[in-house]
């Protein structure tokens, strides 16, 4: 067993734009290596649809 103790969960901060956590991690899910601002355009595109 490892000696570390856990990791305590880190509260997800809302996104900037709607101010939604739902947003932010849609965008954490969608992110590849680490191409924030792509995913946050896919987000973009999807809502004015």
């Amino acid at each position: 067993m490892s000696r570390r103790s856990s990791t305590q969960k880190r509260p997800i901060p809302p996104d900037s734009v709607y101010s939604s956590r739902l947003v932010s991690m849609m965008v954490r899910r969608i992110m590849v290596s680490g191409k924030k601002s792509f995913a946050l355009r896919i987000i973009d595109g999807a809502f004015k649809f």
